[in-house]
Formats: structure tokens, C-alpha cells, sequence
């Protein structure tokens, strides 16, 4: 029928589009299917209610969903469904740790250190997150853009529970109204007596110190030690 095309149409642009793309737009008029007619892909307000709420739940429960909600143009590839996977087992403590190891530009800060820990958070207000870098200025970042995927009007609409203090928001630590808190650091840096319920490290050297011996014992000491 008419109304379950529009309906698998909506759930479709749900699956490889955003809840911005899909509540918006979309949402009013999509571009019909092979042999459809225009004026016939309007989609009911049952139809966005129902929709909505299935993206939302699948996004609370899997990664590459809250990504794909998130961030309407992020073009997934075989290895970010694996990746994900990994991560998932990690924070349901199925696995205790993980390493990952990928080519340049393949989304893999991306996915790891800024929408693992947004999510991660979002079914966790209370956890406590450490995230190390080779630098500061590079954890910092990351923590910035955590930062701001948790203050978006889409993550709301997926997470409502977790909010960030009002009185605790810079970008290196910040906390939530839940007591839980995200820390940023460079390797090497002192962050005994902090402890974490995830624990991040990306890239703890940068190309240049990859290259030096000292530099690599430095982290390689500084690891069980101080993280």
C-alpha cells in the first residue's frame, strides 16, 4: 500500500540519514520511489511519532544507530561496523579493553574518542571517563567536541538524563549532573587518584615521538603507572 511505502521509506531514512534529516524535510515530503507518485510520499504525524521513536531507541542501544542519527552525512563503512561492535562490548564490560589499529582517516578518533564516549555517557550519566592524547591540546580537543555532541538538541532527544553542570563545563574537564566526569590529558600527565569506569588513550605519541626511543619508554613506563 501507499502508506507502508512511506512508512519502510521513513524507516530507511532513518537507518542511513539524522534525526535532524528525518524530523525535518524529510519528513514532509521525500522523493518518491521508482514508479511512485510524488504526492503520495507525504508522511502522517503517526508515521514521524512512530518512526521517531524507533530511531530513538535503536540509537540508546547501539553505537553506529546514535552515530548515524547524529550525523546525517557519515558514510559508514565495513570496518565501522566492527569497530563499533568492539566498543559496545567494551562498555557492557563484555570485553575489558581493546586496541585498535587503522589506517589515517578512517574515522577512527572519530568513532573511539569523541561519539564513543558521547554515547557511552548517554547511557551512563555516572560514569567517570579519562581520555589521553599525546598532547593536551589534542586530549582538549577531543573533550571539546564530547562536550558539545552532549549539549546538541539531538542528543536531548536520545539521552535526556544526562546534562552537563552548569558550574563545571571547560573543555579538559567537565562534569555531569550525575556526578559523572570527563577528563582530558597528555600521556605522561598526572592523573593518579583519578579513577575512571572508561578509559580512552588515542595516539599517546605523536608521528615525531613515535620515532624516538626515550620518548616511547617514557609512555611505555608512564602507561601502568599512571593510567
Amino acid at each position: 500500500s501507499s502508506l507502508g511505502l512511506q512508512r519502510k521509506k521513513l524507516y530507511r531514512g532513518f537507518r542511513t540519514g539524522g534525526l535532524a534529516r528525518c524530523l525535518g524535510d524529510a519528513c514532509q515530503r521525500v522523493s518518491p520511489m521508482e514508479g511512485e507518485v510524488e504526492n503520495e510520499a507525504i508522511f502522517t504525524q503517526e508515521d514521524r511519532d512512530s518512526a521517531t521513536r524507533v530511531a530513538i531507541q535503536a540509537s540508546r542501544d547501539d553505537l553506529l544507530s546514535f552515530i548515524l542519527l547524529m550525523d546525517p552525512q557519515f558514510s559508514v563503512g565495513p570496518h565501522h561496523r566492527y569497530l563499533c561492535d568492539v566498543l559496545m562490548r567494551v562498555e557492557s564490560g563484555e570485553d575489558k579493553r581493546a586496541m585498535v589499529f587503522v589506517s589515517p582517516r578512517s574515522s577512527k578518533s572519530l568513532i573511539t574518542s569523541t561519539y564513543f564516549p558521547a554515547w557511552a555517557l548517554g547511557r551512563h550519566p555516572e560514569w567517570q571517563l579519562i581520555e589521553v592524547s599525546h598532547s593536551s591540546d589534542l586530549s582538549t580537543d577531543f573533550g571539546r567536541q564530547v562536550r558539545d555532541i552532549l549539549h546538541s538538541k539531538d542528543y536531548h532527544e536520545i539521552f535526556p538524563d544526562t546534562e552537563i553542570r552548569k558550574d563545571n563545563r571547560a573543555a579538559d574537564s567537565w562534569a555531569t549532573t550525575k556526578k559523572g566526569r570527563f577528563l582530558a590529558a597528555g600521556a605522561g600527565s598526572g592523573i593518579a587518584g583519578k579513577g575512571a569506569h572508561l578509559g580512552i588513550i588515542d595516539d599517546p605519541l605523536s608521528e615525531q615521538d613515535a620515532w624516538s626511543k626515550s620518548a616511547r619508554e617514557r609512555v611505555n613506563n608512564w602507561y601502568p603507572g599512571g593510567f
